[in-house]
């Protein structure tokens, strides 16, 4: 059944409203809004997972008198002290983000997955066709980013830059699930060439700019592509990686540690490390710790530590923390990351600061989080600071110029350009630091699954900084859910 009510903006404005508080809010708020149009909002079950149904408003006491009847639990969705026909209570979402804001107009459909340097690579198609058709460029230096489509060239992902060398590195699909690696000067005019002979196990997904040399990994390979000051082929070594039943699941981590000493590994739960060191590879003396992985970890300057993304026992979920590991020693300290969720992304923004970034799915946690890893200020980009659209990518251009990329529905990708992106975050949220450091008496990986002591801080610190929902639901989920139904 068609429910043309459910595709008025109204229930945009709604979600981006209740976003940010519990699921039990939100829907409440969407059943409100429903009995605005006529339509009510019925709970058939009670618990955590909603089962809904949705009648219009003259089969309301037919309906409640079959659920009693049956002794089905029927609840009607709508606000306490409200009155059916109301509009849903007014929200406050939160300060929008002051930006320049370009979206693409043209008769083609983007999707961009990565940005790196001055760029963003991703893949078009016209707009009336189902499949993405071929890889594509944009511009970010130019108002609006300017695209240059290629019909050749399969799809881009995995785009890197080298500030040191200006080049950057790419990675493609082949025939038959083959992947290359591509280093180019300039990604606009597409003339990339591949400077390693290795056929990968589909796009490597794990391109790593280390001094003068591109890392590439996929699930059974790690190459390190060497290149001369003039963005050139210098040399290329390959490492086959060993096969067991958690390797080739999982592409090849890479990181290097603030010494340039480089580590990867294909294995997710418990995997072998092995460490690169003027050009010979050996055996690290100890594995990853549970389902670690160096995909998502990054140098500590001028010492032989990493920072990566770990994960510990949470109230109902895991909660992935930052942790500071030594690569010489084994000894580490943990840090929590309050409001970022799960399946976060980690990497250098600029300078002292520190880039944690979310998946954008569960919006009662923040899209990112910068921290500055010298005076410990935490700078968080909320939902709802660009309305009701999810955060995709965030960079800085070589200029020093922040940009995100939003995706907004029926229009496909947005690029903002914050006027005042520092000055901004600073001002929209409550000042907050980076919560101290712990230091594990065990030496890693025999880290224990929770981090001990952790919750009576916790308490002694509530009094003292922003608190942050641990909510996992919102409302446009329920309002999406609808709208899936209503055959959008």
């Amino acid at each position: 059944m068609k429910i043309p009510a459910l595709l008025d903006e109204r229930f945009e404005t709604v979600g981006v409203q209740y976003m940010k508080l519990s699921h039990e809010q939100g829907v409440a708020a969407l059943g409100q809004e429903l009995s605005t149009f006529g339509w009510a909002l019925y709970d058939l079950d009670g618990e955590d997972i909603y089962l809904f149904v949705l009648i219009p408003e003259a089969e309301r006491e037919e309906f409640e008198a079959f659920c009693k009847q049956r002794g089905q639990y029927c609840r009607l969705m709508k606000q306490p002290r409200r009155k059916w026909g109301d509009h849903a209570k007014e929200q406050d979402p939160g300060a929008v983000m002051p930006c320049e804001e370009y979206i693409l107009e043209d008769e083609y459909d983007y999707f961009f997955n990565s940005l790196a340097g001055d760029f963003a690579a991703g893949v078009w198609k016209p707009q009336n066709r189902e499949n993405w058709l071929n890889g594509c460029i944009a511009d970010l230096r130019r108002r609006p980013p300017q695209v240059t489509r290629a019909r050749s060239l399969p799809a881009l992902c995995s785009l890197s830059y080298s500030p040191e060398l200006g080049v950057y590195g790419a990675a493609r699909s082949g025939g038959s699930d083959i992947g290359r690696a591509l280093v180019g000067k300039n990604p606009a005019n597409l003339n990339w060439f591949e400077p390693s002979p290795i056929a990968y196990d589909g796009p490597p997904r794990s391109l790593r700019w280390i001094g003068n040399s591109l890392w590439v990994g996929d699930p059974h390979n790690a190459t390190r592509i060497e290149l001369t000051d003039r963005g050139t082929r210098k040399d290329v070594q390959n490492w086959r990686l060993p096969k067991d039943d958690w390797s080739g699941k999982y592409h090849c981590g890479i990181v290097a540690d603030g010494l340039g000493r480089v580590y990867f590994s294909n294995q997710w739960y418990k995997g072998t490390v092995y460490r690169w060191e003027n050009g010979q590879v050996t055996e690290h003396p100890f594995r990853l710790d549970g389902y670690d992985h160096l995909s998502e970890a990054v140098p500590v300057p001028g010492t032989g530590c990493i920072y990566m993304i770990h994960g510990v026992s949470g109230k109902g979920r895991i909660e992935e923390c930052l942790l500071e590991l030594d690569m010489d020693t084994g000894r580490c300290r943990i840090a929590a990351l309050p409001g970022m969720g799960e399946n976060l992304k980690l990497r250098w923004f600029t300078e002292n600061w520190l880039l944690v970034q979310g998946n954008g799915e569960i919006l009662s946690d923040d899209f990112a989080q910068l921290i500055n890893m010298t005076t410990r200020e935490v700078l968080r980009i909320r939902p709802g600071m660009f309305g009701g659209e999810k955060m995709q990518h965030i960079g800085m251009l070589t200029d020093g110029t922040v940009v995100i990329v939003t995706r907004r529905d029926r229009v496909g990708p947005v690029f903002h350009y914050p006027t005042d992106f520092w000055g901004f975050l600073r001002t929209a949220n409550k000042p907050r630091k980076m919560e101290p450091w712990q230091e594990y008496r065990e030496v890693y990986p025999d880290l224990p699954s929770f981090c001990r002591e952790r919750s009576q801080n916790r308490r002694r610190r509530d009094v003292m900084t922003d608190p942050v929902q641990d909510t996992r639901y919102s409302v446009p989920s329920s309002i999406s859910s609808l709208k899936r139904k209503n055959g959008r």
